[in-house]
């Protein structure tokens, strides 16, 4: 019997399902003789019946010891290439150092230790780690649980075909210094054990750059027709042109909920903390501004006033736990906004007033995995390519990333 594809809601078929399937299987059979005219016939069934259970609870069974075996084929993922070895600029603004482990590894962190359910050694990245664990060392998406990583997982893997990172391998470790963490970095990427272990630096806002462009709000050339303008004008005209039905996540630091203009704004705060800063407040209202403003008679005038807003700051969570609960709040068809960009290998990761070297989020490795969940679900995501003016082709600093 084949397995029967997973809902968003419930993973594993229920036995009344699984049965009423079953029942339907054994009427075609029954369709075929008349079951009913003869000893024999009668015994054919009852064996054809009882093989299928069988292979029904073997499948079962089987599923329950190895979770991870799905029942249906995957287009494999790619796996990212590590670094011989990294270098991290002192100007760089520390944050924290992430650790992916091998999906087949199943890594797990439990009681102050780390283990692997698939019975591998992990002594080597303890031998790393272990001084971290008490205060320091946290899963990557520690706002979600393990259970549900586990579910969504299986669940998109089903409906797109395509293998997805175990986000739940994923860690991150708290340092003070950019030496600290190009030692860690470096040390990691020698086990076989860990996929990737890489720098992340605090994200900040794609601010302008001085001179400070001039205000604009009275002239909307961007709502005009080509070449001005995208035509917003006209495609509010049409059904659905103005976004009605569908909801947008933006993600960034901050948003003036209260404003005059984003009524659709308030209560919209889906996940993390807003930064108390002047800059990440107003380049989120501003994005939000240009999207949703109402279309009331008075201020601006969104591009898609009827969509639905939402809003995930990365305020005491990471960018991945950002884009994950974005994903957790929508359906197929609605879109996820990225308005932000962090320093790049460029520069070494250095913290510069004139953002050259800034790239777009997906540049590390567990922001990209979360994006693949995005779109295996179906949501569309549109993503800031960054202000550091970098040619994502260049192979010498991105490989084939890109």
């Amino acid at each position: 019997m084949g397995y029967i594809g997973p809902s968003w809601v419930d993973l594993i078929p229920s036995t009344e399902t699984t049965f009423t399937h079953l029942n339907k299987q054994l009427n075609i059979i029954g369709g075929y003789m008349d079951f009913r005219s003869t000893p024999r016939s009668r015994l054919v069934l009852i064996l054809i019946t009882v093989a299928t259970l069988l292979s029904l609870s073997a499948s079962l069974l089987a599923r329950s010891n190895d979770s991870s075996e799905p029942f249906y084929h995957l287009i494999a993922r790619s796996l990212p290439n590590k670094p011989a070895g990294v270098e991290i600029s002192d100007a760089a603004q520390v944050s924290h150092v992430v650790v992916k482990f091998t999906d087949p590894a199943e890594v797990r962190f439990k009681n102050g230790r780390l283990f692997s359910r698939k019975g591998l050694s992990v002594a080597a990245a303890e031998q790393v780690l272990g001084s971290y664990y008490s205060t320091s060392f946290k899963r990557l998406l520690g706002s979600q649980s393990e259970a549900k990583l586990d579910r969504s997982r299986e669940v998109l893997q089903y409906r797109s075909q395509h293998e997805l990172a175990d986000l739940n391998s994923y860690y991150r470790v708290e340092v003070s210094s950019t030496g600290e963490a190009e030692q860690i970095i470096n040390q990691l990427n020698t086990l076989d054990i860990v996929e990737l272990a890489y720098f992340m630096p605090a994200p900040e806002p794609a601010g302008d750059i001085d001179p400070p462009t001039p205000h604009y709000e009275w002239q909307q050339d961007y709502r005009t027709a080509a070449p001005n303008g995208v035509d917003a004008d006209y495609a509010n005209a049409l059904p659905g042109g103005d976004g009605s039905g569908v909801m947008i996540i933006d993600i960034e630091g901050a948003w003036q909920t209260t404003h005059e203009d984003l009524d659709k704004a308030v209560g919209g705060l889906l996940g993390g903390e807003m930064y108390d800063n002047i800059d990440w407040r107003n380049h989120g209202t501003a994005v939000i501004g240009e999207m949703i403003a109402g279309d009331n008679g008075y201020g601006v005038t969104g591009i898609c006033p009827g969509a639905d807003i939402g809003m995930v700051s990365i305020g005491g969570i990471s960018t991945t736990e950002a884009l994950y609960t974005a994903v957790d709040n929508l359906e197929p068809g609605d879109l996820i906004l990225i308005e932000l960009h962090a320093p790049g290998p460029h520069y070494n990761f250095e913290s510069r007033d004139d953002q050259n070297g800034y790239v777009c989020m997906e540049y590390w490795q567990a922001n990209f995995d979360a994006i693949q969940y995005a779109w295996a679900k179906g949501i569309i995501v549109v993503e800031a390519a960054g202000n550091g003016g970098e040619d994502y082709d260049d192979f010498g600093l991105f490989g084939s990333m890109f």
